[in-house]
């Protein structure tokens, strides 16, 4: 009588630990089923959702350049001092994901600072400083994934301000076309570059080298001729 009590014990344990492997094994295969298989199955253009930022188009973009010869061989027209305009740009753009097929294109204003610097020794220049703010269209011959340089041509509008040391000021426009060739520093680097993009949601980070030529004068000054520019550009 016993050894059928045990028996039946026995049994009724053994089912009901078979019962509970089946849901456990069920349970975790319909959590896998329902899980995305990897992070870069998300649709979405969010840097978080991209284990890899080859994968992530960069909407938006930070570029910060200068030059010691911010006006190039254009020529003051109201000084015949010899006077050396060095120039900082900040450009800020968008450039659209869903153009990034055929290159990238991007726009955005930009805001540009030009101090004065005398070629010659102990002469303060007559002018006093200018700054100028504008936009600029840009585009990027950028077709592969890590691709090591990138050709890009840009047209900017900028609205001139400036003022001489006898108080006399004035403003213009100019503008122009601006071609150059940028080097991809993530290419370098990418384990680097990696942890950079998942850290900051920086996606591409470029050593920029430019040629801008902005055309434009008043009764005052005259700007003509070609300016050389290097600095950094961040798109996330």
């Amino acid at each position: 009588m016993n050894n059928k009590k045990s028996t039946g014990h026995l049994r009724v344990i053994s089912l009901v630990a078979a019962i509970h492997l089946v849901g456990s094994i069920g349970g975790s295969a319909f959590s896998s089923a329902s899980t995305p298989a990897t992070a870069t199955s998300v649709t979405s253009n969010s840097p978080g959702k991209y284990l890899d930022y080859n994968h992530y188009r960069p909407e938006w973009a930070i570029e910060l350049s200068g030059t010691t010869k911010g006006t190039g061989d254009r020529t003051l027209l109201q000084s015949s001092q010899p006077t050396s305009v060095s120039s900082v740009h900040l450009q800020f753009e968008y450039q659209p994901a869903f153009l990034q097929d055929l290159g990238v294109f991007s726009f955005g204003p930009s805001l540009a600072f030009h101090p004065v610097i005398s070629d010659l020794p102990n002469v303060q220049p007559n002018l006093l400083f200018a700054w100028s703010g504008g936009g600029q269209v840009r585009y990027q011959a950028r077709f592969f994934k890590n691709q090591w340089i990138v050709p890009m041509a840009s047209y900017s509008t900028e609205f001139w301000s400036y003022r001489f040391r006898n108080n006399l000021t004035g403003r213009m426009i100019a503008r122009g076309p601006s071609f150059g060739a940028w080097l991809l520093l993530n290419a370098l680097d990418l384990r680097s570059a990696q942890t950079f993009f998942l850290d900051y949601g920086v996606a591409r980070t470029y050593l920029v080298v430019e040629m801008r030529t902005l055309t434009g004068s008043d009764q005052n000054i005259s700007l003509d001729g070609r300016t050389y520019f290097a600095g950094l550009r961040f798109e996330y």
